[in-house]
């Protein structure tokens, strides 16, 4: 089997983002069409930290407290996204367990962003065992 030819292998961070009432931040994802934990590319002079932070502020308003790092991944069978001029990028995403954060009971504010309840959250594919190994550090 011939390995894809990647253009660029780039830096991602995603969360774990609980709130006090066992509830989970989930984004809609554009790329996928999915709900999936929030996620960025990491841009040059940014700390994985920030990034995340930014990301899931701009995503659904809640405030991410990264406070553990559960994992770094590096599946270039799923981790791969061919952007619309064709190039393709690979990235390894390190995922961290953020504070839990008080939520408002709604983010109609944020249509992109949904808070599932822990044990009822959508199927994160590639993603679910990201999910696994942080709410395991806990």
């Amino acid at each position: 089997m011939t390995e894809p030819a990647f253009d660029e292998i780039l830096p991602a961070v995603a969360g774990i983002v609980p709130t006090t009432d066992d509830r989970l931040l989930f984004v809609h994802n554009e790329v996928f069409d999915a709900w999936t934990l929030p996620m960025a590319a990491v841009e040059p002079g940014e700390s994985l930290e920030t990034a995340l932070q930014h990301e899931v502020e701009t995503a659904s308003g809640l405030t991410a407290d990264p406070v553990e790092l559960t994992g770094v991944y590096s599946n270039p069978n799923v981790q791969a996204v061919q952007y619309e001029l064709g190039e393709l990028v690979h990235y390894v995403t390190t995922c961290y367990r953020c504070l839990p954060v008080d939520a408002p009971a709604s983010l109609d504010a944020y249509p992109d962003a949904e808070l599932f309840p822990i044990a009822n959250h959508p199927y994160l594919g590639y993603m679910q065992r990201w999910l696994d190994d942080g709410l395991a550090a806990e």
